[in-house]
């Protein structure tokens, strides 16, 4: 089993999940605009030594997963098996959190692109 990282930010206001649940088609695309963004932002903020590659080319943002009511959720992995150690530190050497400010520093960016792939979605509906 690889570690994980994990963060518990909720991205979705009250209004854009009220929308949601009228239009669940749309979910996935929204889901997926946001998991683009915290990847961007998460390569960008990876540790600052860059050996081989392997953490920033392991930063991947999954399919999201709707259910039938529109709501739904996304993961954004990491699979180098040490970047939990990077995200949290060590007793030996200092945390360089990338995935957790990505989520949580970019939040009103994360919820912009969201309404924003929302409203080109619904332009073709009215």
């Amino acid at each position: 089993m690889k570690p994980a990282i994990t963060t518990n930010a909720k991205v979705f206001n009250e209004e854009m999940a009220k929308a949601l649940s009228l239009y669940p088609e749309v979910s996935e695309k929204i889901l997926a605009g946001g998991a683009a963004v915290v990847e961007a932002q998460a390569k960008i903020n990876h540790t600052p030594n860059i050996d081989t590659g392997f953490l920033f080319n392991s930063i991947q943002a999954q399919k999201p997963e709707v259910k039938d009511d529109g709501s739904g959720s996304v993961d954004v992995t990491v699979g180098a098996e040490y970047a939990p150690h990077l995200e949290y530190g060590t007793v030996r050497s200092q945390a360089y959190p990338f995935l957790r400010p990505a989520v949580y520093d970019h939040e009103p960016r994360i919820i912009k692109v969201m309404a924003k792939i929302f409203a080109m979605e619904m332009i073709g509906r009215f």
